[in-house]
């Protein structure tokens, strides 16, 4: 039974019920490209999903099984090479790690997180990079970034700031030369403007329902899209 389908273009990604499970296609016009097959336990927890890609009868499917802790909550996800692994503080993700199917792999920390005592993200390290993060609240939204220490023949470190509206929308963000400003207009749907290192400008403008589109690029004509 097809739940719901999207389509884009000449590609359609059906989501349908399966059993007891979820089967997710993608097709090509009338042609079945791929899919996903997700099976639950009788507790409706995902525990497996399997996929395929039917273009080239040479590739075998793809599966993966998911484990849970005590509190139900996302411990592992296990393939053929290896298994993923959550580790937590209370509710909170602490660190992700790698652990490999080869008899001589070692366990390894992919990323390891902190928090603040308001369960707010404040550092995350993955091999020996570690970004700190801040937030700053004000009556009008809030200002978020990260940064990473200075690297040795760098001028600058790598910065990323995004400005928050009271209704938790993303407003402006600057990172890496670029910046990137969101408006909201009650009578069109997101107005963007992307700018990069104060040049090269490229304005999208989208309408409330999302089906139409307008870019336009340092002047030059303006291209529209629609979608169905």
């Amino acid at each position: 039974m097809v739940l719901i389908a999207i389509k884009d273009v000449a590609q359609v990604t059906a989501f349908e019920r399966d059993g007891r499970g979820l089967r997710i296609a993608s097709l090509i016009g009338v042609q079945l490209a791929g899919e996903i097959r997700l099976g639950y336990d009788g507790n409706s927890k995902l525990i497996k999903a399997i996929g395929n890609l039917f273009d080239n009868i040479r590739t075998k499917p793809f599966e993966v099984s998911y484990m849970y802790n005590a509190m139900v909550r996302l411990s592992g996800v296990i393939s053929n090479s290896g298994t993923v692994g959550y580790n937590y503080t209370a509710s909170l993700v602490s660190a992700v790690t790698w652990t490999g199917k080869a008899g001589d792999s070692k366990h390894e920390i992919l990323r390891s997180i902190q928090y603040n005592a308001l369960c707010q993200m404040v550092s995350e390290k993955a091999g020996n990079v570690t970004v700190a993060h801040t937030m700053t609240h004000s009556p009008d939204g809030m200002t978020a970034s990260s940064q990473e220490p200075l690297n040795r023949g760098k001028e600058s470190c790598n910065k990323t700031v995004v400005q928050y509206d009271q209704y938790m929308q993303p407003t402006n963000a600057v990172a890496d030369g670029r910046s990137t400003a969101r408006s909201y207009p009650a009578d069109s749907g997101v107005q963007m403007t992307m700018t990069r290192h104060e040049k090269q400008t490229l304005k999208t403008v989208a309408s409330p329902d999302g089906r139409s589109r307008t870019l336009a690029r340092n002047g030059l004509p303006r291209i529209s899209v629609q979608f169905q």
